[in-house]
């Protein structure tokens, strides 16, 4: 009678272990695909940094206002001139 019931013990505790093992092993898959996609997004981040710095370099926003909109730079007088018109 006491075999059995060690016998049982040893089954369950093998059953816990087991069961245990493929919880640990499955949350360890879904950690590794999680730090994938952080990594892929980190990737995607940096690309756009070094993009928008490009883009933003003094001669390409030049060259885009050339192309496209043709402002003209605000010079110091005629910001005293404002400021006269006012008062």
């Amino acid at each position: 009678m006491i075999k059995k019931k060690y016998l049982f013990i040893c089954f369950i505790l093998i059953v816990i272990n087991i069961m245990t093992n493929l919880k640990v092993t499955n949350t360890e898959r879904k950690i590794s695909t999680i730090e994938k996609k952080i990594n892929k997004l980190q990737f995607e981040i940096d690309l756009n940094e070094v993009n928008w710095a490009y883009i933003t370099r003094p001669e390409n926003l030049n060259k885009l206002n050339e192309e496209n909109y043709e402002f003209k730079p605000i010079l110091f007088n005629d910001l005293i001139n404002i400021d006269v018109e006012k008062k």
